[in-house]
């Protein structure tokens, strides 16, 4: 189900016209498809901004990438701790910031998830827990274990979870890398809905019933997912 840290070589599949989806992340996800397998859609995704915003310590997993400290984020981070910044910090639920902003955030946070309809279910442990997991350890993340964003390919075989193809933190570009995949048959969209007032969310359902909320860029791609998620 997972194949994290996977970045191949080359292709042996392809994609044609139809594909749904940014064009400019075709080539990112058709390089990882196998032969004989198609792309079908392929979106810049970040799962819901109310799961757990950083995972517990057993399922952080430390990266290449994340053992080269770098002056600046780390310069940036204690002067955040320092220097309360801010309402981005409490409605995003970053749980670095100094114990007045991560206690903010958590009454921010328990408020509105009463009107959620829910982000997830199934634990860590379960088919949905596991994409979580491979989302916020994206070699990418700077912060072990709280990485939001990924891009989310549907392929006639598979459900491939990539990390993002260029760099939050630093400024030259990086690599896809594949973080999770699932069968077909093993996920589809959920059938029960989300409170209609959240344009941009999509909900992938996975064979052992758990579920994950994710978030689009565009309503016109909520659409698109669902459609190919079956």
């Amino acid at each position: 189900m997972s194949g994290y840290g996977a970045v191949p070589g080359g292709a042996p599949a392809g994609y044609g016209t139809g594909v749904v989806g940014p064009a400019w992340l075709h080539p990112v996800a058709a390089a990882h498809l196998r032969q004989g397998e198609q792309l079908r859609a392929v979106f810049p995704t970040e799962v819901d901004d109310l799961l757990p915003p950083r995972l517990p310590r057993r399922y952080r997993i430390r990266t290449p990438r994340q053992g080269r400290i770098r002056l600046w984020p780390v310069v940036r981070f204690v002067l955040e701790w320092i220097v309360p910044e801010s309402w981005v910090w409490v409605i995003q639920g970053n749980t670095s910031g100094n114990p007045v902003e991560r206690g903010a955030s958590r009454g921010y946070r328990a408020i509105r998830r009463r009107f959620h309809g829910g982000s997830w279910s199934g634990g860590y442990r379960s088919a949905a827990g596991a994409l979580l997991i491979a989302v916020r350890n994206s070699p990418d993340a700077f912060f072990r274990g709280q990485h939001s964003e990924c891009v989310l390919a549907v392929t006639t075989h598979r459900l491939l979870v990539l990390s993002e193809p260029t760099s939050a933190v630093h400024e030259r570009p990086y690599p896809a890398h594949l973080l999770a995949e699932y069968p077909r048959g093993e996920f589809g969209r959920r059938r029960a809905e989300h409170p209609a007032r959240q344009l941009f969310r999509a909900d992938v359902e996975f064979r052992d019933a758990s579920w994950i909320a994710l978030r689009l860029d565009e309503r016109a791609q909520v659409a698109e997912l669902t459609s190919v998620l079956g």
